[in-house]
């Protein structure tokens, strides 16, 4: 045994024992998070929007598909590995695709920074622990000290749980909270699900404003869960690969 993990492992005990001891990938969670040139996700998403009913009674509601593909990658000038995703998106399976935005991403071992519209999103971290939170915006201007109302915590739950999505069995899935809030006047619900060794294979996004005054018509209850005004989005993995 290595003469210093022993010493390490017996001081430990007592709390002197200092040196970082590297922790392996598998342990860190790294492959929640592919990224490989070439790589690319397509999704299958589902818009639909509420107005003045109940959730069931849902009629207007849309269905397309976006692809996110990682083209190149290149040194940043902090010399990070930076990977450039084009983002791409069309009406039916049958179409051709047209390219809908560019965005770029940072992985190292300690979290993975998302970068669109000059936006900077600390989308996942390292490692990934049940109940873990961070601070999402920590690397924009609104959010810090000085304004810690404008800090978006993000959280990791159902860690190594498993997931069905569109069929599939993805036997190793955490899931990342962006945004959680119900109660008697409104419902958000943001956040995404991740596969290891595939990357995400869901998102959602909800926001439902119930009514709040009692005098409106057409079943407007406070309590009662009728959206005054709502949208819910899905996307569901489709497809996985690697272009040619």
């Amino acid at each position: 045994m290595n003469r210093w993990l022993l010493i390490c492992g017996l001081l430990f005990l007592v709390g002197s024992c200092t040196e970082d001891v590297p922790i392996e990938p598998e342990a860190l969670g790294l492959k929640y998070y592919p990224l490989k040139t070439g790589e690319y996700w397509i999704y299958k998403v589902t818009q639909t929007r509420y107005q003045n009913q109940f959730a069931e009674q849902a009629t207007d509601s849309v269905s397309y598909y976006v692809r996110e593909q990682i083209d190149t990658v290149f040194r940043d000038l902090a010399g990070e590995d930076t990977y450039k995703f084009t983002r791409s998106r069309r009406n039916t399976p049958a179409d051709a695709w047209s390219q809908d935005s560019v965005f770029v991403v940072n992985k190292s071992a300690s979290d993975v920074r998302l970068t669109q519209n000059n936006r900077r999103v600390v989308s996942f971290i390292f490692p990934v622990l049940e109940g873990k939170k961070w601070n999402a915006h920590i690397f924009n201007s609104q959010s810090s000290l000085t304004n810690p109302a404008e800090e978006t915590f993000y959280f990791f739950a159902n860690t190594r749980q498993p997931t069905v999505v569109n069929g599939i069995n993805y036997a190793n899935t955490v899931k990342v909270v962006q945004l959680a809030n119900d109660n008697a006047i409104e419902k958000q619900d943001g956040h995404e699900v991740y596969g290891y060794g595939v990357g995400r294979i869901y998102k959602q996004k909800l926001a439902f404003q119930y009514c709040s005054d009692p005098d409106r018509q057409n079943g407007c209850e406070i309590g009662s869960k009728f959206i005054i005004t709502g949208i819910k989005q899905i996307e569901r993995l489709e497809e996985h690969g690697f272009s040619q």
